[in-house]
């Protein structure tokens, strides 16, 4: 049995990062027409500020029917406001925008995992104002990020779960959100992940060589 404790343990790594494999990457079926009406009957339940809100359901819905079935890169661009803005059917926080979007990301960013969903880029806060433009919309820019969804059904089943809507408010409230899904061609690691994966990769090949040179 110890002579094969190795083997059992490469079988169960390979059994993990088959489960992790299948997590990561659900079926690439596209969303159906019957599924975005049973969302946003949902969704537009969620108390969304009055004058987004009919924008919010039609831009969605639009984004649901072009469905190609791939994974969503969305890119979250935050613009915290001064304070807290109130509208009807917001919860009565009496608390800073930093604080309001702190219970919402405590909240909402964990329950990403439920749909084989995670954050892949943070950044903040800003370094100074936008380097080369004038649009003052682009300037003190709060927060940018990056979640990846592995298809858009995902992404709406986030929006219509029961434990999304209460918190979803809490972001609308502290910012001026906007929300651009993307398709992305290609993600590059930090460069140190790469060079330092290739190095253990040729250490422990130079080490299974070496013990099975021993061997012979």
């Amino acid at each position: 049995m110890k002579k094969h404790w190795f083997s059992i343990f490469g079988i169960i790594l390979v059994g993990l990062f088959v489960c992790f494999w299948l997590w990561h990457s659900p079926s690439g079926v596209k969303i159906t027409n019957q599924e975005i009406d049973s969302y946003l009957k949902i969704i537009e339940k969620i108390p969304f500020p009055p004058e987004v809100k009919n924008e919010t359901l039609a831009s969605l819905r639009k984004w649901g029917e072009t469905d190609d079935g791939q994974p969503v890169y969305m890119l979250n661009l935050i613009k915290n406001y001064e304070k807290v803005r109130h509208y009807q059917g917001a919860p009565d926080f009496k608390g800073t925008p930093v604080e309001s979007n702190k219970i919402y990301e405590e909240k909402g960013i964990p329950l990403l995992l439920k749909y084989h969903s995670y954050p892949i880029y943070f950044a903040r806060p800003p370094q100074g104002k936008n380097l080369v433009g004038v649009n003052p919309k682009t300037n003190d820019i709060s927060e940018i990020l990056i979640v990846r969804y592995p298809n858009r059904r995902a992404f709406f089943a986030f929006l219509a779960d029961p434990q999304y809507g209460p918190i979803l408010p809490y972001k609308l409230m502290a910012s001026d959100l906007d929300l651009i899904p993307y398709t992305i061609d290609a993600i590059i690691p930090d460069l140190r992940l790469i060079i330092g994966g290739l190095f253990l990769a040729l250490f422990l090949i130079v080490g299974w060589i070496r013990a099975a040179r021993g061997r012979l």
